[in-house]
């Protein structure tokens, strides 16, 4: 077996679905947002039933709504803690 570190999730499935993978482990938003593009993908397996989410913030900021204008870092467009991100500001307004 032959195990390669990436990034982020997206260029996992990136990868996968271009064929310079053949399996690919990382959180669900890349896998979901690649078979909306079509892409050609399967789950076999999960991590778990559960996942636990925090956004780190400085202790000047005590809500969602705070973040109104504020500059967010995320670690790449279309994985985890981007989707994650925009849920959290979504629920905020």
């Amino acid at each position: 077996m032959n195990v390669k570190n990436l990034a982020s999730g997206v260029p996992v499935v990136q990868g996968v679905v271009g064929g310079s993978l053949d399996i690919g482990a990382n959180s669900f938003e890349p896998v979901a947002n690649a078979d909306a593009q079509g892409g050609n993908l399967v789950i076999i397996g999960s991590y778990t039933d559960r996942l636990t989410v925090s956004m780190v913030t400085p202790d000047s900021i005590h809500s969602p709504a705070q973040l109104r204008g504020k500059r967010l870092g995320i670690q790449t467009v279309g994985a985890f803690r981007e989707v994650m991100t925009r849920m959290i500001l979504a629920s905020a307004g």
